[in-house]
């Protein structure tokens, strides 16, 4: 019995030798301005999307291996069955909004870098085939996004098909990898403005919506028909308006009229959103208005 027992201890005590060793042997993560790699791909980074780009540009090369690790990331075996026989089912949609999936971020943080992080290519191009959970089309476009990035591919032919709605499922994605791309995509906004018109599908007016909202650039021509959607019927529609317009800044603040009229919306969204829109755009004026 007593030598069973120092057979346990002596276990645990290599176990716990082994564990330190990985601890203090594990290739750290790069960081910036004392916060880590893990920290800048975190929703909850408290900068502008512009800081945190910035963040992955002065980690460069460094950050990339453990980038391309989060690349490599699967959902559980079985995950990935329950997804295969129940696709729809409310464990399967709470797993792939939990954020768990790095992937995304992980793409676009490359992307972000830029050709530095041509080592990347190969995982990359594999990346763009992953099927494994229903948010999967998300991870592909961030995906493409960064190979044009890091390829500083031109932007012209995927502007061209912008230009074709008919197929609403393949647009949208097509939209949110331009939309992936921010203020590089600046070109594109003509295309998307022009895909607002109520003469398009829901479903692509509001893709073009969040696409304009993540490029914002060229506030002169996407403001006033953002601000118009504010005023739309369909809940949805005025969802992504009121989520794009803030993203101008203060270039916004023609829309402040349209997104005051918000604040009185019967959907919690858009009322919720909406304060947020006005503190963010004019903090001052927001403040005179009451809103804190």
């Amino acid at each position: 019995m007593i030598r069973s027992k120092q057979v346990v201890r002596v276990g645990l005590g290599l176990g716990a030798i082994a564990l330190a060793a990985w601890w203090f042997l594990r290739p750290a993560e790069p960081s910036y301005r004392g916060k880590s790699l893990s920290y800048w791909l975190s929703p909850g980074a408290e900068t502008s999307e512009e800081g945190v780009s910035a963040a992955f540009r002065a980690m460069g090369k460094k950050a990339v291996p453990h980038l391309v690790k989060k690349l490599r990331w699967k959902p559980s075996a079985f995950m990935q069955k329950l997804k295969r026989h129940f696709p729809n089912s409310i464990p399967v949609m709470l797993y792939e909004q939990g954020g768990m999936d790095p992937r995304a971020s992980a793409a676009h943080a490359l992307g972000e870098i830029g050709p530095a992080a041509r080592t990347a290519i190969p995982e990359l191009n594999a990346a763009t085939a992953v099927s494994d959970l229903n948010s999967s089309w998300y991870v592909r476009m961030a995906v493409k996004a960064a190979l044009i990035k890091v390829n500083q591919e031109p932007l012209a032919p995927y502007i061209e098909q912008l230009k074709n709605t008919s197929n609403i499922d393949q647009w949208y994605q097509d939209a949110m990898m331009i939309g992936e791309l921010g203020t590089n995509a600046s070109e594109a906004v003509p295309v998307l403005v022009s895909a607002i018109s109520p003469t398009n599908h829901p479903v692509v007016q509001a893709h073009a919506a969040i696409a304009l909202g993540m490029i914002h650039s060229r506030p002169q021509i996407c403001v006033p028909p953002l601000a118009q959607m504010l005023k739309s019927p369909d809940v949805a529609l005025r969802q992504k308006a009121i989520w794009a317009l803030p993203r101008f800044g203060r270039a916004a603040k023609p829309a402040w009229n349209e997104i005051l009229h918000c604040l009185q919306d019967s959907d919690d969204y858009t009322r919720h959103t909406a304060r947020d829109a006005l503190k963010r755009i004019d903090p001052d004026a927001a403040k005179k208005e009451g809103i804190r």
